[in-house]
């Protein structure tokens, strides 16, 4: 059965994202409570990542330094209150160019853009 791409990576990239940001706002010394503002997430979320029970591909992020590179604007982007769901779709294209989901794991999955 074919699924939409798009659900792999809300459920497994876009946490991960969240997370390598929530890190590096930490590093920038904000509170938990303002990091989960800024990501739209709860403040327990943003404890979990923290603990590293949510993201669970954090050390694939972080290996990819094509990838890092996309995760550090973005965390700018953030500090300057945009929204981090308007990227879905450019964290979806970055995440395939990048190779951080790689080709054997896309298989099985469409594009609801490239239908």
């Amino acid at each position: 059965m074919t699924d939409l791409f798009c659900k792999k990576i809300v459920n497994e990239v876009m946490p991960a994202v969240r997370a390598v940001i929530s890190e590096n706002l930490d590093k920038e010394g904000m509170k938990q409570r303002e990091i989960a503002g800024l990501l739209s997430v709860t403040q327990p979320a943003v404890v979990n990542y923290a603990k590293g029970s949510r993201g669970k591909m954090v050390h694939r992020i972080k290996s990819n330094r094509e990838f890092m590179k996309i995760v550090d604007e973005l965390t700018n982007r953030i500090l300057n209150k945009e929204d981090l769901v308007k990227y879905t779709c450019y964290i979806c294209k970055k995440a395939r160019e990048t190779q951080l989901i790689k080709r054997s794991e896309m298989e099985p999955f469409i594009c609801a853009k490239e239908l």
